[in-house]
């Protein structure tokens, strides 16, 4: 039996990187164009259809609004909306932990 191709319509790089070919080539954008007008390397769009990229907030902005799109169309999964935060929210009047996330701080 022959495995099925992965879907390009689900959630993470893979999807993502078809709805932004997509929504390039609805613009009638080379990879070359979005990647000047993003800010980007040619290489780092050709790396996020592909699915081998997962690009940063701020990367991820810019090409949505060269493509005139919500960034949550492009990377958002199926159903065009960001992942949701899992957990319970605090008790009123608690006390929240603060921490960093990343490198050290100087």
């Amino acid at each position: 039996m022959t495995p099925a191709a992965p879907s390009h319509d689900s959630p993470g790089p893979a999807g993502a990187g078809e709805r932004v070919r997509r929504a390039r080539a609805k613009a009638g954008l080379t990879q070359a164009a979005l990647a000047e007008r993003a800010g980007v390397s040619r290489q780092a769009i050709a790396a996020i259809e592909a699915g081998r990229h997962t690009p940063s907030v701020t990367t991820a902005l810019a090409i949505a609004a060269v493509l005139g799109v919500r960034v949550e169309d492009l990377f958002g999964g199926e159903s065009g909306r960001a992942p949701a935060v899992v957990g319970a929210p605090p008790a009123e009047g608690a006390l929240l932990r603060g921490g960093r996330v990343g490198g050290l701080c100087r």
